[in-house]
């Protein structure tokens, strides 16, 4: 070797040199601990005895890796924001804000923000700092960016309009905040995530969250008192009954399609068996007719994939469906609730008190709600701005905003965005779902088609879920914007799948058959 190849190779390290830098790394390693070890014990002291010191080294850790690894930034943002739940574990911090005194990360009343909404500003920043560090400004929209943004457009214009007549700001915040998760949170993750086993690992991830989330609810049901118990309205906050019901659809999909995981066929049964039980001991009437919707799109695919299994799997349910309603029509306890929530679409009349009284009060809700619209169909109210009640309500102590968000969260976006927002969220949810099960079924992939199937349940049985409790919720709008950019990076993998496909059918001879096949998966 010449003396200019080693000058154009630089200065060899020597063994001293090397291990000098490894104790220079391994000191600087040591004092960031010792740093950060006093940081934990000054904030426990001030703290003491809640765990607040805990849970602050659990947000800078995560905050750190999630600005550092977007990918691995996406898997704890939703993970942990499908965790929690505000009634088995008040203290849980993640959802909740900063001003929230029952939270474990609780600052001050005044200070707005929350650890998610932290995480999502982190993921954006990480994502950009990505971008910059490889010098690829590559921006991916997505199939369903347009509407997305459509339909936030009107939000801000509720939100102003609410504002300039005089509306509540807080309470504008309040209703509108976590709406826009789904947005920000969709773009983040078609733009980060690229490959399609990182989806599959993000569905584990709620799969875990909701089955931690209802071994808690068992345990916290086990300390309750009957007293207790007999008061209960639900076991889990309303919206985490949907990714229980999630779980399920994905079960059912795992069977439903050739090719997939024998894994997730034996592990997911195995897994939903607490679910299972928290699900039941919840009892929330919306979220089982939301699953029964769900399972309606089901065997809608298997009449398109397997018909010969529907013949015969299809009256099979029918009969034991119809014969387990007629023998729980009258039960009150947890195993006979399905059939109550089927006797409440069917013979409202025929319920318990309890359950008439919350009927009623939905039906005048309804009437309130359509009285405001229609004072001001175009515009609406306004977000921070209370609806009419022209049919007084009974005062609702355990829900502070009562007076204005309503249980019927469709009519609601009408209620506070004007019909035009009305009209983008029933584009939004009419398209997801269109694409999706055109997709679903044009995926060569089984696991593909099983999460994607999913994905559109789940956007479908949120639709049914929102159009009788308040569902938008921060937990709620994760799940949206996971499932939405699923769908999304599918359709985008189909689409090129087939675009390739006509391609080379252009350049060699094929059947007219053949060509149709590719054109209708091209057009899915």
């Amino acid at each position: 070797m010449t003396a200019s190849d080693e000058r154009r190779r630089g200065p060899t390290l020597s063994v001293e040199m090397v291990r000098r830098q490894d104790r220079l790394t391994w000191w600087m390693g040591y004092a960031l601990c010792l740093m950060l070890a006093v940081v934990v014990a000054a904030i426990a002291i001030g703290t003491a005895p809640k765990p607040m010191s805990l849970a602050v080294l659990l947000m800078v850790f995560g905050a750190v890796v999630v600005v550092v690894r977007p990918v691995l930034g996406i898997y704890i943002t939703v993970f942990f924001a499908i965790l929690g739940d505000g009634v088995t574990s008040a203290w849980y911090p993640f959802t909740k804000g900063f001003s929230s005194p029952e939270s474990i990360l609780f600052v001050s009343r005044s200070l707005i923000g929350s650890p998610l909404e932290l995480y999502l500003f982190l993921l954006l920043l990480g994502w950009v700092l990505t971008l910059v560090g490889d010098r690829r400004w590559h921006v991916v929209r997505g199939r369903f960016l347009a509407p997305i943004m459509a339909f936030t457009a009107f939000l801000f214009v509720g939100f102003g309009y609410g504002l300039a007549r005089g509306g509540n700001k807080n309470i504008a915040l309040w209703e509108i905040r976590p709406i826009l998760y789904l947005p920000l949170l969709y773009f983040l993750i078609i733009n980060i995530f690229r490959r399609r086993e990182q989806y599959q690992r993000l569905y584990w991830m709620i799969i875990a969250a909701t089955a931690i989330n209802a071994v808690v609810a068992l345990f916290f049901r086990r300390s309750l008192t009957k007293a207790q118990l007999a008061s209960m309205e639900s076991l889990v906050q309303h919206g985490a009954t949907l990714p229980m019901n999630a779980l399920f659809v994905l079960i059912a999909g795992t069977w439903l399609f050739k090719g997939t995981s024998r894994f997730k066929r034996i592990v997911l049964p195995i897994i939903a068996m607490p679910v299972v039980l928290a699900y039941l001991y919840s009892q929330r009437r919306a979220a089982i007719v939301a699953l029964i919707a769900a399972v309606l799109v089901l065997f809608a695919v298997l009449y398109r994939t397997n018909r010969r299994v529907f013949l015969r799997l299809a009256p099979a349910v029918l009969v034991l469906g119809g014969l387990y309603t007629a023998a729980f029509w009258n039960s009150s306890g947890s195993l006979g609730f399905p059939a109550q929530a089927v006797k409440s679409v069917i013979a409202p009349s025929s319920l318990s008190a309890r359950d008439q009284s919350s009927d009623y009060y939905r039906v005048v809700e309804t009437t309130d709600i359509l009285y405001t619209i229609r004072s001001n169909p175009l515009t609406g109210i306004g977000f921070g701005q209370k609806f009419y009640r022209p049919i007084a309500l009974p005062g609702i102590s355990s829900f502070l905003l009562s007076d204005y968000m309503s249980h019927n969260s469709i009519l609601w976006i009408w209620m506070k965005a004007g019909v035009g927002g009305f009209l983008a969220m029933l584009y939004l949810f009419g398209t997801v779902m269109r694409v999706g099960a055109r997709t679903a079924l044009a995926s060569s992939d089984g696991d593909d088609a099983a999460i994607t199937l999913t994905s559109v349940a789940f956007v479908l049985m949120y639709a049914v879920f929102t159009y009788v409790d308040i569902a938008w919720d921060a937990k709620s709008m994760v799940f949206l914007a996971v499932a939405m950019a699923q769908i999304a990076s599918v359709e985008r993998r189909v689409s090129r799948t087939a675009a390739l496909g006509a391609a080379q059918l252009d350049e060699a001879p094929a059947s007219e058959g053949d060509r149709r096949v590719l054109a209708g998966v091209a057009g899915s």
